[in-house]
C-alpha cells in the first residue's frame, strides 16, 4: 500500500493508470488462474471461491485490463516522457507486487 500511495501522491494521471493497470488488472487473470489449477478444489467444493475467481478472470482480462491499457494511452498521448514514466511507474508497482507476495509466502 505504501507503494501505490506514494505513486499516487506524485499526482500524474498516466502514472496512477500504469500503477493500477500493470500492478493489478494486467497480474490477476493469469495470477487467478495458476491458483485455479494448483488449488485441490473445484465448483463442487468451493462454489462461490471458484466462482469468485472465475469472474475476477474474466472480468479483468475481458473488460478492465483492455480498458486500462486504453486509458493509459490516451493519458500518455504519444508523448515519449509520458509513455517512459508510464513504463517506469508500472514497473515500480510489480516489483511491489512482487515484494508484497514474497514476504506472504515467507509468512505461509
Amino acid at each position: 500500500m505504501r507503494s501505490t500511495f506514494d505513486i499516487i501522491k506524485r499526482n500524474q494521471a498516466h502514472e496512477i493508470a500504469a500503477a493500477f493497470s500493470f500492478g493489478r488488472e494486467s497480474v490477476i487473470p493469469d495470477m487467478f488462474r495458476r491458483l485455479v489449477s494448483q488449488l485441490d478444489i473445484n465448483d463442487l467444493s468451493a462454489p462461490r471461491f471458484i466462482f469468485y475467481l472465475d469472474r475476477h478472470i474474466q472480468v479483468d482480462s475481458e473488460d478492465h485490463g483492455p480498458a486500462a491499457a486504453k486509458l493509459i494511452a490516451e493519458l500518455c498521448n504519444y508523448e515519449p516522457v509520458k509513455i517512459v514514466e508510464a513504463e517506469r511507474t508500472a514497473i515500480e508497482a510489480i516489483q511491489a507486487r512482487i515484494l508484497f507476495w514474497d514476504k506472504v509466502e515467507e509468512k505461509l
